[in-house]
């Protein structure tokens, strides 16, 4: 079926806020529509919350393995 415009709107909104709050903002808005999806997906936030703390720890991992601090 067809999506509701509030669905396109809240995620919309979302990730342009979520891309608001970080440096990397394109980057951050892809990673935004990564976590609206899971978290649309099973109507889940923590599903989101999961992904978003998964992402963090590998780009921590990454900063401290390629001893480049400002991935941080």
């Amino acid at each position: 079926g067809t999506v509701p415009a509030r669905l396109w709107f809240g995620l919309a909104v979302s990730t342009l806020s979520f891309a608001a709050l970080h440096d990397r903002w394109i980057a951050a808005a892809l990673a935004g529509l990564v976590f609206a999806a899971l978290a649309r997906r099973r109507g889940a936030l923590g599903d989101a919350i999961l992904a978003h703390m998964a992402a963090n720890a590998l780009i921590a991992l990454a900063a401290l393995l390629l001893r480049r601090p400002e991935l941080l």
